[in-house]
């Protein structure tokens, strides 16, 4: 990802959740969001650094273990549903 500005990024999200490498930016969270998360990297916004950095991830062909990190911030589908469904229960209930 070589945005210039994003907040919490959906698409780093949906990459760990299907356990592909990233390369990305250094914008929003995604420095916190990759951090343990193997073969993914936080580039300068330098194209041949970014180049350097999908060859290593395409030399060695290995997957992350990005759904796992997902699960354990609980920001899978299931939690994530679950806490907007919090959300509006509680403003109700103060109406």
């Amino acid at each position: 990802m070589t945005s210039h500005s994003e907040g919490s990024p959906q698409v780093i999200k949906e990459a760990m959740a299907c356990n592909c490498p990233i390369v990305s930016v250094d914008v929003g969270d995604v420095r916190e969001m990759i951090q343990n998360t193997a073969h993914c990297y936080v580039s300068e916004n330098n194209a041949q650094e970014i180049a350097d950095k999908l060859n290593e991830i395409f030399e060695k062909g290995e997957r992350t273990n990005g759904r796992n990190e997902i699960i354990a911030r609980n920001l899978d589908q299931m939690s994530v549903a679950n806490q907007i469904l919090s959300i509006y229960k509680s403003v109700l209930k103060s109406e």
